[in-house]
């Protein structure tokens, strides 16, 4: 009987852990490519991460956001979804809350964020996070890099605009006319 529940034990522990993510975002060569950063618990560790930077190192700055390059607008737009205020960032030299690296562990994360400090003064900090197996993310750690860091310009892309259903149409018409030539 107790080598059952053992096993039991055992086997429940392998299927969630199997089930946990294992990411670095943006990617890192060598270790495993996220191609949707829109997957949970992305998005959220970065809104968490900003939240956190925020109400402890900088809680005097506008709540603008700038992801790591290429990140799509839909990931944007659920980081602020989370967050419950804020933009991307759109202007050069704005100050801004940076995520540079998200980096996933089954039930550890990290977030890098560079936050704003005095009028042009940029720091990194690393903030660690915890999971219980059936709870959320929580912050269990920080570290601070006591050094200025450039921060990047905006990289927000904004999604395509969708095309007008004139323009549909006339693109449709375009196409069915027979070509005289």
């Amino acid at each position: 009987m107790r080598a059952a529940r053992l096993a039991l034990l055992i086997s429940v522990s392998l299927m969630l852990a199997g089930c946990t993510a294992w990411a670095t975002y943006p990617p890192v060569e060598g270790t495993f490519e996220l191609n949707k950063p829109t997957l949970e618990p992305i998005p959220t560790l970065m809104a968490e991460a900003i939240r956190f930077a925020r109400e402890h190192y900088a809680s005097d700055h506008a709540l603008v956001v700038n992801l790591p390059p290429d990140t799509p607008a839909e990931v944007y737009d659920k980081v602020l979804e989370v967050l419950g205020d804020g933009r991307p960032m759109t202007a050069e030299g704005e100050p801004a809350f940076h995520v540079q690296t998200v980096r996933v562990r089954a039930l550890n994360a990290e977030v890098d964020v560079i936050y704003p400090r005095q009028s042009d003064m940029h720091e990194l900090v690393t903030i660690r996070f915890k999971k219980k197996v059936w709870g959320q993310y929580e912050v269990d750690n920080t570290r601070l890099w006591r050094f200025e860091v450039e921060p990047p310009g905006p990289l927000y892309v904004p999604p395509p605009e969708p095309e007008a259903a004139d323009d549909i149409e006339q693109d449709v018409a375009d196409e069915a006319e027979p070509d005289e030539t």
